[in-house]
């Protein structure tokens, strides 16, 4: 915590106006900016990455408040792209060109890869999805359960082709939310394994990333009708896997 105080005693220093150098004529709209968005930038990146953005900040925007203030909120593309660099995880942007020949050369396509910011957007919305325009994936994905950032956009990607190649659209109006999310779950499963036979290598990276739950346990601010959907689709990918519900068992079966 003394570190981050040291931080923004440093960018007020550094950005307040004066006259002279010696009187100053208002608080610093930079640290003002900084103090507004410490929550997320905190989740962001470690104390080391943060004063790196900072120091450059300050350096890049030479006293312009105007420009500081689209820095320190993160709004505009250098402010983002320094604060990337120092984030844990694999950056698209260095990946492009091989998930864009992956795409070319495993599945025959020409769509259009497009990222974008984890930083502007809520974790709740980093899904990737597909429209006209082409395939969205998130600006950097971290290494969760021992697999790295770069295999978790080959198979998101893989994911959506199959939604492309074997899903339709259907009317869901008449159907209650809890219906959908089980109609989705139920899709995405079965796009899972129609990944798998074309691409059974996967297998192994697909199971470290699926969560393992049981019959006692549960998923952090998950409802229980998730938890047991999550269970069903475990049963399908993971053959060690033994659901403790005999339901469970018999429809997976």
């Amino acid at each position: 915590f003394n570190r981050w105080l040291k931080c923004c005693y440093t960018l007020a220093e550094q950005t307040t106006p004066r006259i002279h150098g010696q009187e100053s004529l208002g608080p610093s709209q930079a640290l003002l900016t900084l103090l507004e968005h410490s929550g997320e930038l905190l989740q962001l990146a470690d104390l080391s990455a943060l004063n790196t953005w900072v120091d450059f900040g300050i350096r890049l925007n030479d006293g312009n408040p105007e420009q500081e203030k689209a820095y320190f909120s993160l709004t505009s593309p250098e402010s983002q792209a320094v604060l990337l660099t120092g984030c844990d995880g694999d950056q698209f942007r260095l990946h492009e060109k091989g998930l864009q020949a992956y795409l070319t050369g495993l599945w025959q396509t020409d769509q259009v890869l497009i990222p974008y910011s984890t930083l502007t957007s809520s974790a709740l919305d980093w899904l990737p999805y597909y429209d006209e325009e082409g395939i969205r994936l998130q600006d950097i994905i971290a290494p969760r359960s021992g697999v790295r950032g770069l295999d978790q956009y080959r198979l998101m990607i893989g994911h959506l082709l199959m939604h492309q190649q074997y899903s339709r659209p259907r009317y869901a109006d008449n159907l209650s939310p809890l219906q959908r999310l089980t109609i989705e779950w139920f899709e995405d499963i079965r796009m899972d394994r129609l990944f798998l036979q074309r691409f059974p290598g996967l297998l192994a990276m697909l199971r470290q990333l699926h969560p393992k739950p049981d019959a006692q346990t549960s998923l952090p601010n998950q409802s229980a009708v998730i938890v047991r959907l999550c269970r069903f689709s475990r049963v399908l990918i993971d053959a060690d896997y033994v659901d403790e519900e005999p339901i469970i068992r018999q429809f997976a079966a």
